[in-house]
């Protein structure tokens, strides 16, 4: 055949088939079906084209039955879905489709032991099986187009050469071989041997298939059923009797056999182990939901009692038919006793077991126990504990095994899938978890079923008490966000569950259960989903499932659940598929259509499907969930009349109060009700997990994250569900809580991988407590696979605050790279980044931003300000950009960028010269922080504190030298010595200044600095360089032309009147009344370029100044533009530029005069400003120009210079300070506190972010904060809910470090001295560090020579005198303290052997700096308090140790007589009076004390 058809391909399909079982085993037809078909389907080489199969005889039922149950499996398994739809014809030869009359004779004689096979039983002429197989091919090989080609056997077979009598020599009679399709069948002259093996390629059977095989394909033709039916109805009927030919043949056989020596009797093994394999089978899948097991039984006592089994021996026999008897006992008591009474070969303990059961039945539980309890093996006992939970219940049966001491361990697996079962229905959960930790892997293979128990008790450690159940019934279909519990016990217990079920799902399909495979599998497959750990293997293994159709619809609600990308039209398509051909009776089918409704893309169309498959939906699914979901999207919807007529209709069908409530609340908060109260009733009412759901949802929703976290937490506890447990912690978060945070991150560690978020969550509360190196590593794990803006910038926060601002370049470089995914605001935020670590790639990121800005005037404004920063605002794109955002802003009232006229400004000065006034009032008294008053002033705390401190130390003018605010005079010396404490700004600072952070590092245990501390610092070096570098080149460039002599300085000698003066400014009326002087005899053209318009100063740019008599003298910049055109100076091009620019900037004058060649040009700053800016400045001198500038151009040009390198020093000092940072931020010595974090940027909260008052929420880690603030540290300590901890300076600092020997004295001196060189106001003054830098100091011809100590120490003291400074009383521990050192290294000069020049020459220095009349005018005291203030000083100078020598004490009175008494005779006697009389009370006072004492002692 091969050959007469080109690309034919040929496969024989071979089984064993024998007509007894003496030949071998046969399988039942419909086994040997599935047999052949999963054959056929793992053959590689059938996957794809059309099949034709040739059948003969059985053959051709088995093609039928595969045909049958590859549209079975087509639901489940898409290879025999297409398998199906390939099979174009089929050829039947000699197919008994109704029977054959030789089956009925095998039978017939089964008691001569012939033993019909179960093929040859398969055959019975009018079989109800062949009559079923018929009808149903009948109808589906016409609905799917097959074509048949049916040839019927025309003679009978031969023996021995001779014809058999036609009765019994034809196998298949004509009206068997029939199958009554709409093809006729065609006889020929063959038997039924020969009809399969044509002898050569002219038999008829030959030529029949060649031309049925070779004919094309075609669709066939649609044929009405009812002809085929009323065609083959004459045939159909012959089937119910037999001719009185067949029943004298089949007589005639018997009489034959008879007369034969029977057939040896095989052995019994091979029946045996059937009947063992059968009771087995029975046995593994009765516990098995939809498995028929009363049918099974049945059929099983059937062949055993006359079927294919009847032969087993009688043991094998007698044990089966107990097993039977057992399983009918409580089913089918009365068969069951019947089929006891037949047993010949009793298994006492079966027996018994059956009996017992059947008694129990009856109600005599206590005689079935007695029994039972008498054979102590697990079958028995277990039997006894089912008896009991069958007759008394779970609580019961579980008292009876307490009471006799049994365990789970001690009964059989039946007894032990009862005994979980039990306890899951009952809903003890704990008790189930128990029984299935017992589960062995012996019960599982027993009792298959017992494997979804198991998996359900161990699953339901993972879920709320309150939802237990409904897992437990089916997969919910909320899959993806049903509670599941996250720690590390519940994960352990679901991944459990999810072995067990996987392990069911083999065992179920091995069995033959596909459908309860497929459930096992489905409920292991949504556990995976739940699991991080799984969930990628998860997605691929759903998707791919998914391409089976049958499997598609089972698992549509978990691929919409997770988020797997489906065709729903194709889904919908198949859905109605199924729906059609299961004439709506297919629960798959309508849970699909359910996951559907859930799919909808909006709430009304949800509505509308679920009303168009309501019928469907009803009768298959809860018809709560159906109306609870129709409600809702009802009324989400707007239709909120029907969802309360469906509300009605639900509440009339029966439902829950709770439920009731929960739909009742819905529909009010629709209707605009406050949701959370509704919620919050519902909730405390039903106490539901649900309505407790609900109510955080509201919460959260309102962002009222406190109540989020109060009933979060009561959720989590409920649940222990992963997305419970993020909400949470996202509430905690918000509360900043950050230790709560990190604590439901150690309970639930899969919270990281289950969701993208929590991972970069817990890197940003890691950062927030301070704990940096874990957040880094925790943010570079999130962003190896994830990458978001929020990522992004915590990743620059990070290393902002860990002082890497040089690694920064990487992220800048990598900005730019995707600069097509970014933001405009994220451009610019890198490209100021950039300006900050001197990256080049910044102006080409702000540029970016600008350009992708158009319509945002912040984001221009913003690139415009990074331009200044960066130098290269003088550009005309630049200036385009601040027009663009003035122009949107003017379109709005609101607009970012506002004008105000010179009127306004001059109006607004004196609110603003007063704010200022205060602040500073406040800032002299010591009533303010100076970060405060640096936001009041607009002016960073560095250019408060540090800028200062450096330029003092070049200022030789006492009185020019600024003040550092940075110790109280209030403060009092401190003996502490800690080991770890906290720094803020100031404190961090001042140890850079004096440089001996290092030594900090290397001494304290641990310095703790505030969070933002660096990102301050980075901000703070912002504001240092924000001084426009091109306006400090541009003033190089003049300084450089005029020592080029390219440019020169205004040297007038003519002044100006003063009403010119007032109308138009000193400045520019000196330029007009020099350049119109008569005085210049050289006859050069002198001209002041100012273009207009010219205001009158008075008027704020209202009114005009008239300058007509200034009119030959004046020209504008355009005109100097034309003079270096003309010059060839400036080419065209650059020309028209310059006066396009102009013209935004001057107006030219209605005439003005040529500029001659050799004229001499006054620039007033404006045109300076104009000139400068097109860069034309440089380009004068080559028009042959003499160019003239004001000297106020020159100042502004050197202070900028000087600012300039001031910035420098400053921002030298800040990357120090960071660098230490840095480095001691790694090595764990300095670590971050905890953020302090305030949201509130411009409001009254926003001091409370500088980290100046974050170190003070620092105090409870440490013991001691330093803080060199003058405000702050006027307080000895601070306090707060927990402790009280001391308040240090960096002189307390560095006492300390004196005092533990880390720095010597002369440092301690050095670093002291430091600081009252850049005057740090108020730094106390030691008795030590004063001898020591006096005694230094050299003394030639009697007078002392002042070191650079001593003259520090006096300018100091001399810039306070000069202030408001001390406040009085509070600061007078300070005054005090000086005047004291003073006076007591005064008298450490008048000791034993001293040289009385040195003594009196230091005395004099001593005592001109210790004059309490020096400080009068500062201690705010009356007359009487001042004057016993300096009676009390004279006093102290008199009095000297008695235990001085007589010569010393001479000396002493030689200096204080010359220095004090003596001038003070001459110049008021009143004082001198004054004295001798306070000096006299003293005498008398110590004498009468004197007195006193020796009268005590003499009595004593």
């Amino acid at each position: 055949m091969s050959e007469d058809i080109s690309g034919l391909g040929i496969w024989l399909v071979g089984y064993s088939a024998p007509k007894t079982n003496w030949g071998g085993i046969a399988l039942t037809l419909a086994d040997r079906a599935d047999n052949v078909l999963a054959r056929l389907l793992l053959e590689p080489r059938l996957a794809k084209g059309n099949v034709v199969f040739v059948a003969h005889s059985l053959g051709g039922l088995l093609v039928e039955q595969i045909l049958r149950s590859a549209d079975r499996d087509a639901k489940s398994d898409r290879r025999a879905e297409d398998f199906l739809a390939r099979v174009r014809r089929i050829a039947f030869l000699g197919t008994p489709h109704r029977g054959a009359l030789i089956a009925n004779l095998a039978t017939s004689l089964r008691v001569f032991f012939l033993r019909p096979s179960a093929a040859t039983r398969d055959l019975l002429l009018g079989s109800p099986q062949l009559k079923d197989l018929n009808r149903w091919y009948r109808a589906r090989s016409q609905a799917i187009g097959i074509e048949h080609l049916v040839l019927v056997e025309g003679r009978p077979e031969r023996v021995f050469g001779l014809n058999l009598p036609e009765t019994i020599g034809k196998v298949v009679w004509s009206d068997s071989a029939d199958p009554g399709l709409p093809e006729l069948s065609i006889t020929v002259d063959e038997s039924h041997t020969s009809i399969c093996k044509p002898i050569n390629r002219e038999a008829d059977v030959y030529v029949h298939l060649k031309d049925f095989i070779a004919r094309p394909f075609v669709i066939p033709r649609g044929t009405r059923m009812e002809e085929a039916v009323e065609n083959n109805t004459s045939q159909l009927k012959q089937l119910t009797t037999q001719s009185q030919e067949q029943t004298q043949a089949m007589e005639a056989f018997k009489r034959t056999v008879e007369c034969r020596t029977l057939v040896p009797a095989m052995e019994t093994a091979v029946i045996d182990a059937e009947v063992s394999n059968q009771v087995e089978h029975v046995r593994k899948c009765r516990f098995f939901a939809g498995f028929d097991t009363m049918g099974e039984v049945r059929r099983l006592v059937i062949s055993l009692d006359g079927g294919a089994l009847a032969m087993a021996s009688s043991a094998a026999k007698s044990n089966a038919l107990a097993w039977c008897a057992r399983w009918l006992a409580t089913s089918d008591p009365a068969e069951s006793r019947s089929i006891l009474h037949r047993i010949t070969s009793p298994n006492q303990e079966l027996m018994a077991i059956a009996s017992a059961l059947l008694n129990n039945g009856d109600g005599a539980l206590a005689e079935s126990l007695r029994v039972l309890t008498q054979i102590p093996t697990p079958m028995g006992l277990g039997a006894a504990y089912i008896c009991v939970q069958k007759a008394k219940g779970f609580e019961e049966a579980e008292d009876w095994l307490q009471q006799t001491g049994l365990t789970n361990v001690d009964l059989d697996s039946d007894a032990k899938f009862f005994h979980l079962g039990s306890a899951l229905e009952f809903g003890a959960w704990d008790k189930a978890a128990q029984i299935a930790n017992t589960l062995t892997s012996a019960d599982f293979d027993r009792s298959p079923a017992i494997l979804r128990l198991a998996a359900d008790a161990h699953l339901a450690q993972a879920i709320p008490d309150e939802l237990r159940m409904l897992v437990h019934q089916y997969i919910p279909s909320n899959a993806s966000n049903i509670p599941l519990r996250g720690d590390q016990s519940s994960l352990r217990n679901r991944r459990i569950a999810v072995g067990l079920y996987d392990q069911l799902a083999s065992a179920a399909f091995a069995l033959g259960m596909p459908m309860q495979a497929g459930d096992a599998s489905d409920r292991a497959l949504w556990l995976r989903l739940r699991d991080s750990e799984h969930v990628a293997t998860a997605r691929s293994e759903l998707t791919a499932s998914l391409k089976d159709p049958a499997v598609l619809l089972r698992r549509l609600n978990l691929a919409i659940q997770f988020g797997v990308e489906i065709d729903l039209l194709q889904v919908e398509k198949e859905v109605n598929r199924q729906t059609a051909l299961s004439g709506g009776t297919s629960p798959i089918a309508a849970v699909a259509r359910f996951s559907l409704a859930l799919s909808q893309s909006s709430h009304a169309a949800a509505a509308e499907y679920v009303d168009k498959h309501r019928v469907q939906l009803i009768e298959h699914l809860d018809w709560k969930g159906v109306y609870f979901f129709e409600i809702e999207v009802l009324a989400k919807s707007g239709r909120v009349a029907q969802a309360e007529k469906l509300f009605q209709e639900a509440i009339a069908k029966g439902i829950l109060p709770n439920e009731k409530d929960r739909l009742h609340r819905l529909l009010e908060e629709v209707a605009g009700n406050d949701p959370i109260s509704g919620r919050l009733a519902t909730y405390e009412k039903s106490q539901s997990i649900v309505d407790l759901r609900l109510l955080v949802d509201a919460y959260e929703g309102a962002m009222d994250w406190a109540m989020t976290a109060k009933y979060g937490k009561i959720l989590l506890a409920l649940t222990g569900d992963l997305s419970d447990a993020y909400r949470y912690m996202v509430a905690l978060y918000h509360l900043e809580q950050l230790d709560e945070v990190l604590a439901v991150f150690d309970e639930y560690t899969d919270l990281v991988n289950q969701y993208n978020q929590a991972s970069l969550l817990r890197a940003k509360t890691l950062f927030e407590r301070g704990n940096i190196n874990e957040a880094r590593f925790e943010l570079n794990v999130f962003r190896q696979s994830h990458d978001s803006p929020s990522a992004r910038q915590l990743h620059v926060s990070m290393t902002i605050a860990s002082g890497d601002w040089d690694s920064l370049q990487g992220f800048v470089e990598n900005e730019w790279n995707n600069r097509m995914d970014r933001m405009p605001k994220e451009l610019l935020r890198a490209g100021n980044i950039a300006h900050l670590i001197g990256a080049t790639r910044g102006k080409d990121l702000v540029r970016n931003a600008a350009q992708r800005s158009e319509d945002d005037a912040s984001t221009l404004v913003g690139c415009y300000q990074a331009a200044v920063s960066a130098g290269w605002e003088e550009g005309r794109e630049a200036s385009q950009w601040l027009a663009r955002a003035t122009a949107l802003s003017e379109l709005k009232d609101d607009g970012l960028i506002q004008k105000l006229s010179l009127e306004d400004i001059v109006e607004r000065k004196p609110a603003w010269d007063k704010q200022t006034g205060n602040a500073v009032e406040l800032l002299t008294k010591g009533d303010i922080p100076q970060f405060t008053f640096g936001q009041v002033v607009n002016r960073s705390l560095l250019t408060l504190f540090l800028s200062p401190a450096l330029s003092n130390l070049d200022e030789p003018d006492v009185r020019r030298r600024p003040i550092v605010h940075a110790f109280s005079g209030a403060r009092s010396f401190s003996a502490l010595n800690p080991k770890v404490i906290a720094m803020d700004p100031t404190a961090l600072i001042s140890a850079e200044l004096l440089g001996v952070f290092e030594i900090y590092i290397s001494t304290f245990e641990k310095i703790i600095i505030p969070h933002n501390t660096l990102g301050w610092l980075l901000e703070e070096k912002a504001q240092i360089l924000f001084h426009q570098p091109s306006r400090v080149a541009a003033a190089r460039e003049i300084l450089q032309m005029i020592s080029n002599q390219h440019l020169h300085v205004f040297e007038g000698s003519s002044y100006a009147s003063e009403s010119l003066s007032r109308e138009v400014g000193e400045s520019l009326a000196s330029l007009l009344t020099e350049v119109s002087s008569p005085a210049h005899c050289d006859n050069k053209q002198r001209l002041v370029v100012r273009g207009g318009p010219i205001h009158k100063v008075s008027t704020f740019m209202k009114e005009e100044a008239d300058l007509g008599a200034f009119a030959p003298y004046l020209c504008s910049a355009a005109d100097v533009v034309n003079k270096l055109s003309n010059k060839g100076v400036l080419t065209a091009k650059e020309a028209s530029e310059a006066h396009e620019d102009l013209k935004l900037r001057e107006l030219s004058w209605p005439s003005t005069p040529e500029i001659a060649d050799g004229a001499i040009l006054y620039l007033d700053d404006v045109t300076v400003s104009h000139l400068g800016f097109l860069r034309l400045l440089h380009k004068l001198h080559r028009a042959d120009l003499t160019v003239i500038l004001p000297k106020s151009e020159i100042e502004e040009a050197h202070a900028l210079i000087k600012h300039d390198a001031h910035s420098a020093m400053m921002v030298k000092t800040v990357d120090g300070l960071r660098t230490k940072l840095k480095f001691a931020l790694e090595t764990g010595k300095v670590c971050l506190g905890r953020e302090n974090r305030i949201d509130d940027e411009y409001g009254p909260k926003r001091p409370l972010a500088h980290p100046s008052v974050a170190m003070l929420r620092l105090i409870d880690d440490t013991e001691a904060g330093v803080v060199d603030d003058r405000f702050l540290n006027q307080h000895p300590s601070i306090s707060t809910e927990s402790s009280t901890k001391p308040l240090l300076t960096t002189v307390d600092l560095l006492d300390s470090l004196h005092r533990q020997g880390v720095i010597s004295a002369e440092n301690l001196l050095e670093a002291r001295t430091a600081l009252r060189r850049a005057n740090y106001a108020l730094t106390p003054l030691s008795q030590e560090e004063l001898s020591k830098i006096i005694s230094n100091a050299p003394i030639i011809n009697g007078d002392l020579v002042e070191t650079a100590e001593l003259r520090i120490i006096r300018e100091s003291v001399q810039r306070i005198r000069m202030s408001n400074l001390l406040q009085v009383p509070k600061e007078l521990p300070w005054l005090d303290n000086l005047i004291n050192v003073l006076f007591l290294v005064i008298k450490e000069q008048w000791t034993e052997n001293l040289d009385e020049t040195i003594a009196c020459a230091r005395s004099d220095w001593l005592l001109k700096l210790s004059d309490v009349r020096g400080w009068t005018h500062r201690v705010d005291e009356g007359v009487q308090q001042l004057e016993n203030r300096y009676m009390s000083w004279l006093s102290r100078l008199m009095m000297i140790t008695v235990t001085q020598s007589s010569p010393v004490k001479e000396a002493y009175w030689r200096w204080f007589g010359s220095r004090i008494l003596n001038p003070m005779i001459e110049e008021d006697k009143k004082a001198y009076a004054l004295l001798l009389d306070r000096a006299k009370n003293i005498f008398l006072h110590v004498v009468g004390s004197s007195a006193s004492n020796l009268e005590a002692q003499s009595e004593s």
